[in-house]
């Protein structure tokens, strides 16, 4: 059975909390009310910082990043980095 939960940075926000996207759902319901998606957007920018500092990037590409203006190649790199982090994602 496919899971409803396709966006592969969320089903890695639920791994990062040992939860399925299903669980990690209700939870965040429970934590953030009104703001579902609250814990989602707290944790995607620190998992870039945490990239970044894996990757050792420069704080030229660092600042690129805070701005929004990560390449596709860096959005790849990033989503491979989760895959790998939390592995059995697909």
């Amino acid at each position: 059975m496919q899971s409803e939960y396709t966006n592969p940075r969320y089903v890695a926000y639920a791994a990062s909390q040992g939860r399925s996207p299903s669980e990690q759902m209700a939870h965040d319901d429970i934590e953030y009310p009104g703001g579902i998606m609250t814990g989602f957007i707290l944790w995607i920018p620190n998992a870039w910082r945490e990239w970044a500092k894996d990757k050792k990037l420069s704080p030229e590409k660092v600042k690129q990043l805070r701005s929004n203006r990560a390449s596709q190649e860096q959005h790849d790199d990033f989503d491979g980095w989760l895959r790998e982090k939390y592995k059995g994602l697909r």
